[in-house]
């Protein structure tokens, strides 16, 4: 597919400094996008800091056990951060949002086809038809994977630890999560690591059955008694062992309703700072931090 957009989280560049102490890495990362996709628009999604987000004022031990970041990554990120309009990419943020949130609006309100670029499993739930996540692995040297709406079903990956393991039909086909529901999904399975509690004993396997016996699950349950029992009238009916978690469900819907609110992205007003391309600018910046093979392209 050619996009319009390629639109990469800015946790890529926390996640390249603190593995080598340099922000180089990342910058190779997007410029090697850049050189595969041949978006119209280059832009850098980033975070408001931590502690000023929505969903930090939600539950104060969201992300609290996120490490700090490393020393000296305060002034490499400002370096990058002037010179990246010299390098033609425009940079993206919102007060109070994650960079998951800029990213999903800057796929909202931008014209597409999208590329979201991130190591992130929460952005799973900003792909659809004209928007692909190129999902970043945790790891400076792991492979990227292209994930599109059709091929979301499909997609093997690990929430909150777990692996998500394939099915096939008879024909062979990859069947799956769709990518309409992995917004319930992480918010039935919940993850530990980031202080979401999803509902209790309910991993990604429980949560996947929980939505194919009532794909809407999530909201039925938060839209009170009337929403509870159409869940299970569809549970009972589609696959009675899951009927039981509606009952831990209306149990827990405080818990439930805090970790939809934690995973589920949000359309906020994009604050950009313009590209200014400067090729030569651009040029000695990236001789200067070893990158002096991409020099002579954003020269040209």
């Amino acid at each position: 597919m050619t996009y319009h957009v390629l639109a990469v989280d800015g946790g890529l560049a926390f996640a390249g400094y603190a593995a080598s102490g340099k922000v180089t890495p990342f910058v190779r990362r997007l410029l090697e996008a850049r050189d595969a996709y041949a978006p119209a628009i280059t832009a850098v999604a980033w975070d408001a800091p931590r502690e000023t987000t929505r969903r930090r004022a939600a539950s104060p031990a969201y992300k609290a056990k996120r490490p700090p970041a490393p020393e000296g990554y305060g002034a490499a990120l400002a370096d990058l951060s002037a010179v990246l309009p010299a390098l033609d990419v425009v940079q993206f943020s919102a007060p109070g949002a994650e960079a998951d949130d800029v990213l999903a609006s800057i796929a909202a309100q931008l014209p597409g086809p999208t590329l979201l670029y991130s190591s992130d499993k929460d952005m799973l739930q900003a792909v659809r038809p004209g928007v692909d996540l190129l999902r970043s692995g945790s790891k400076v040297s792991a492979c990227d994977v292209l994930v599109t709406a059709a091929e979301l079903g499909s997609y093997e990956t690990t929430i909150a630890g777990h692996r998500v393991k394939r099915t096939s039909d008879e024909n062979g086909v990859q069947r799956g999560m769709a990518w309409r529901w992995w917004r319930d999904l992480l918010t039935l399975a919940g993850d530990p690591t980031d202080g979401v509690p999803g509902l209790p004993k309910v991993g990604p396997v429980k949560a996947r059955a929980i939505l194919r016996a009532c794909p809407d699950f999530v909201p039925l349950v938060l839209a009170g008694e009337k929403g509870a029992e159409e869940a299970r009238r569809l549970c009972t009916a589609r696959d009675a062992s899951v009927a039981r978690w509606v009952e831990v469900a209306i149990k827990e819907r405080a818990k439930l309703e805090l970790s939809l609110r934690l995973v589920e992205l949000e359309q906020v007003e994009l604050e950009a700072v313009d590209a200014e391309p400067d090729p030569v600018r651009a040029a000695e910046w990236l001789r200067g931090v070893g990158l002096g093979r991409f020099a002579e392209e954003v020269a040209a």
